[in-house]
């Protein structure tokens, strides 16, 4: 297990996961997992943001398809992540090819995938799993509350370990990852709760920027200024 002890810095970074498998038909890389193979996924990334259409858009770390949040200000990749959840769910100019029923169409309106990065010494260490979304600051910010000896914390699918000692917090990927049966080392990270803390206070900062971006977007994308409100509410919770 690699054990990374943060010296000077710690983020809680808010990205966007950008699915390239969604942006083109290219064969996936043969060579295996992302985190074992980055520079092929990283390749495999770059050749599907090239064939949809779009400028090239940095990764947060090798082999994920995960980019900062701040990073799509502005970029038609954050207007196409976001037409994608809008599609279908019967808000204007996204109609439902079913015709309308008794779910409101705000309620269709999936989060935006992504979660928050934790960077340690500008080294981004744990990243979002699956299902994981914008709102899960709140399970950030419940853990820091509550400052268990021994928990799973939510981030997505696989969640991870966290425990509160004395002055310190420790976050470990847990034993059953998937990725780990696959011979990666596992990852832990310790650091001061207090740096944790004020990582959070910070990412409550660019979570609210980022609402603002998305709201943005969809305002321009149905045409309604005070729905898109709402519907920035149900993308970035």
């Amino acid at each position: 297990m690699s054990l990374i002890t943060a010296t000077r810095d710690v983020q809680l970074v808010p990205v966007l996961e950008v699915e390239p498998w969604r942006l083109s038909d290219r064969p996936l890389p043969a060579d295996g997992p992302a985190r074992a193979h980055a520079a092929a996924w990283d390749a495999h990334f770059r050749e599907c943001v090239a064939d949809a259409g779009f400028e090239a858009v940095a990764l947060i770390a090798p082999g994920a398809h995960f980019v900062r949040a701040r990073d799509l200000t502005g970029h038609p990749l954050l207007d196409r992540l976001i037409a994608e959840r809008l599609a279908d769910t019967g808000l204007p100019n996204f109609p439902d090819p079913d015709g309308p029923d008794d779910c409101p169409p705000i309620e269709r309106v999936g989060a935006l995938a992504g979660g928050y990065a934790l960077v340690v010494d500008d080294i981004p260490v744990h990243l979002p799993g699956c299902c994981g979304d914008l709102g899960d600051l709140d399970e950030w910010s419940a853990a820091l509350a509550e400052r268990p000896r021994d928990d799973l914390l939510w981030i997505g699918h696989p969640m991870l370990r966290i425990e509160f000692v004395g002055d310190r917090v420790t976050l470990t990927e847990r034993d059953d990852d998937p990725m780990l049966h696959l011979g990666l080392d596992r990852r832990s990270v310790t650091l001061p709760t207090a740096w944790l803390g004020t990582a959070i206070v910070a990412a409550r900062v660019e979570h609210a920027r980022v609402r603002a971006d998305v709201t943005d977007v969809v305002a321009r994308l149905i045409g309604d200024a005070a729905l898109a409100a709402e519907v920035a509410l149900a993308l970035v919770k």
